[in-house]
This record gives C-alpha cells, sequence and structure tokens, in this order.
C-alpha cells in the first residue's frame, strides 16, 4: 500500500515497477518474466515503510536520551575523570559531614545538598536521592507559596 511509505520511497516504488514491467516485457521465457517478477519484488520488499522508519527513529531518540541522562546523571556534581576514579567527591562529602563537622559554628546543623526535582520541582529524580542518601542524607520537602500583594499594599507606588 503506498500510503505506507514515504515520499522517497513511494517515488522508488514507482521506478521500480516502471523497471520491473519493462523487465518482464524484456523477458524472452517464463523464466525470464518470473525471473523478473521475482527481482522487482525483491527490490520492493527492501524498502522500508513509514512505520519502520519511524520505530528506528524513536528507538534512536531513546538511545539518545539515555545516553544524556547518564552524562547527566555522572555530571550532576561536576568532576573529572580523575576525580570520579579517585572518588573525589566521597571524600569531599565525608570531609565536610564528618572531620570537619566540628569546625563549622553551632548554628550550622544541617548541609543542603540542594534540590532533587526536576521541571520546576514536578518530579523527583530518584536517582540523585539515591546518591544523596548514600552519604547519609535525607529528603525533606521544603514549601512555596507565592504570595501576590496590590502594588500600593506595603505604600510603594509604581
Amino acid at each position: 500500500n503506498p500510503a505506507d511509505y514515504r515520499d522517497a520511497e513511494k517515488a522508488e516504488i514507482t521506478t521500480i515497477v516502471t523497471e520491473g514491467k519493462a523487465a518482464i516485457d524484456a523477458a524472452t521465457d517464463e523464466a525470464g518474466v518470473a525471473s523478473a517478477l521475482a527481482d522487482a519484488k525483491a527490490r520492493l520488499d527492501a524498502l522500508k515503510t513509514n512505520a519502520e522508519y519511524t520505530a528506528e527513529e524513536e528507538a534512536k531518540a531513546l538511545a539518545d536520551a539515555k545516553t544524556a541522562a547518564k552524562a547527566e546523571i555522572e555530571g550532576y556534581i561536576a568532576s573529572t575523570d580523575e576525580g570520579r576514579a579517585g572518588a573525589a567527591l566521597d571524600f569531599l562529602f565525608d570531609r565536610l559531614l564528618h572531620t570537619d563537622a566540628g569546625n563549622f559554628p553551632a548554628s550550622a546543623r544541617f548541609f543542603d545538598f540542594g534540590i532533587s526535582t526536576e521541571g520546576d520541582g514536578s518530579f523527583l529524580n530518584e536517582g540523585l536521592v539515591f546518591q544523596k542518601e548514600g552519604f547519609g542524607a535525607r529528603t525533606v520537602c521544603y514549601e512555596h507559596f507565592l504570595l501576590t500583594l496590590p502594588s500600593d499594599s506595603l505604600g510603594f507606588k509604581p
């Protein structure tokens, strides 16, 4: 069905059919007709449908997204290959959280790893939470409120 194909393949179908008919007309015996028909069918069968191209494109997009996501996870807290190999961040966090903890003022009771959400807080990055919990962190939900005040409510004029 030509509707199942993209424009480039539709043009190729027309070419294959035209050439196949010419080869059939040029055949001098039934074996030649069968051979020309088989060749044309093989060429037509080799063409990809729109659905096949779409499936390939979606698979490539998914693979690209996975590669990008893995790279983002690896680089979320910046480190070089050498730093990752030597567990530099593990060392740094351990030092900050344990060894040097006594050097901070008593009022510094918390170490904040920052947010673990994406999309302006729309969804939780579970891999990031897992990484932070590996250092002993626990999640805390901060509520955010937006209060819109009239421009003159505090005596300010625009």
